[in-house]
């Protein structure tokens, strides 16, 4: 069918922003385990 392409095209859209919503939750993790204490100077070099 006709729709069966922008289907496809729309499959790999959401797959790829479902990946960048993933690494954006991972990099929100880091950055507030990063900010909590203790801080140990060393984790920072």
């Amino acid at each position: 069918m006709i729709l069966a392409p922008v289907a496809a095209i729309g499959r790999s859209t959401l797959a790829g922003l479902a990946a960048l919503g993933r690494i954006a939750i991972f990099l929100v993790a880091t950055i507030a385990a990063m900010l909590r204490p203790p801080f140990y100077f060393r984790e920072f070099l």
